[in-house]
């Protein structure tokens, strides 16, 4: 069971404060009163803290006297963005600095998507000589508000300028006032405990979420940094198994290079190769050249090899006279064109190994 005090200051004449204190307790999701104490001056007051010792919070209502009000017209409803606004529409229409007052909002009706709103307000120096006040008792309130704006609120909106600037106190008898005091419980009216006055476990409890969000977040960036440093050192030994697999390709297809320190770069030196390989091959009819070679044989000679670079061919074989060989060129002279003897040697045998060199008839 939670208790919860109300502390009703009351000011039946300027300067003379008066405490009622109510005391309550939670019962089936609303509040039930227990008792009250006082009415009694704020110095020395009539209760001490050991008798409220099991109270768990406490509502502190202003008389209606120390509140100012002013009522605004806005395109918008949204409570924060009010809050945030409403300064700046305060200033230069009151007297004190916006800076150095307290103050909390009441709308009072909306239409297509704006609203009138209920502007309370009061000096921050007042509302703070009397925490510390109430302070020395061991009181802090987490909720003030103000019972006569509640049940000035009820009446008929028509009157409410006129009732809100009648600085008179409103007559509320003790039962009303309890009742008032209980809904004010379960649903404040206004709460002035804002920004510099703001109630201090309310702030502690925002210092921690924010302390809490800090740690989220930086548990959320450290981890973001150890799985990007993951895929770092994974993508690096990726990287490292092609590099690998690449060298055991190239040196598959190329045995005879060695020190090739760049890959891609000598696997691309030899596509251009092949490249312009390819280009010269379209300048010759390799199936007609191999027609027309094997249709002017000349006995007693043989091909063993036939390369063909860009439109240059090179013909390596073996003749079994300087006759055959000669009887040979005179037949290609048709099928190629400027036909040289590169090279001639003796071979085994007695044969003659020789090396022509000529150009392919163009496609």
């Amino acid at each position: 069971m939670k208790r919860v005090a109300l502390i009703d200051l009351q000011e039946p004449e300027p300067k003379q404060e008066i405490l009622h204190l109510h005391l309550f307790h939670t019962s089936a999701g609303s509040y039930e009163w227990e008792k009250s104490l006082g009415p009694s001056p704020l110095h020395p007051p009539a209760f001490y803290p050991p008798q409220l010792a099991k109270v768990k919070d406490f509502y502190l209502s202003l008389p209606l006297s120390w509140l100012n009000f002013r009522i605004l017209e806005l395109p918008f409803a949204d409570p924060d963005r009010l809050r945030e606004v409403i300064p700046f529409e305060l200033e230069g229409i009151i007297l004190p600095p916006t800076k150095e007052i307290t103050f909390d909002v009441v709308v009072l009706e909306r239409e297509n998507g704006g609203c009138k709103v209920l502007v309370a307000y009061t000096e921050q120096d007042r509302l703070r000589d009397i925490l510390e006040r109430l302070a020395a008792l061991s009181i802090d309130p987490r909720i003030i508000t103000c019972l006569e704006l509640r049940c000035s609120l009820q009446e008929a909106k028509e009157e409410l300028p006129w009732r809100l600037l009648d600085f008179a106190p409103i007559s509320l008898d003790p039962e009303s006032r309890l009742e008032a005091g209980r809904q004010e419980l379960v649903a404040p009216t206004i709460n002035l405990r804002r920004g510099p006055l703001s109630f201090a476990r309310d702030r502690e409890k925002t210092k921690r979420g924010l302390r809490l969000m800090a740690v989220l977040s930086l548990s959320l960036a450290l981890v973001v940094h150890l799985d990007l440093g993951f895929k770092i050192v994974q993508a690096r030994r990726d990287i490292a198994s092609l590099r690998t697999e690449m060298r055991s390709r190239y040196a598959a297809l190329f045995p005879g290079e060695k020190n090739v320190t760049d890959e891609v770069y000598f696997l691309k030196s030899h596509l251009k190769e092949f490249q312009a390989q390819g280009e010269a091959l379209k300048e010759v009819d390799l199936l007609q050249l191999l027609v027309d070679l094997s249709t002017r044989k000349v006995p007693g000679t043989v091909f063993s090899e036939i390369d063909v670079q860009e439109s240059l061919l090179t013909l390596k074989g073996q003749a079994d006279s300087m006759a055959s060989l000669e009887k040979l060129i005179e037949s290609l002279k048709e099928p190629l064109r400027e036909i040289s003897l590169s090279e001639m040697k003796p071979s085994a045998a007695g044969r003659i190994s020789f090396t022509l060199i000529a150009k392919g008839r163009s496609v």
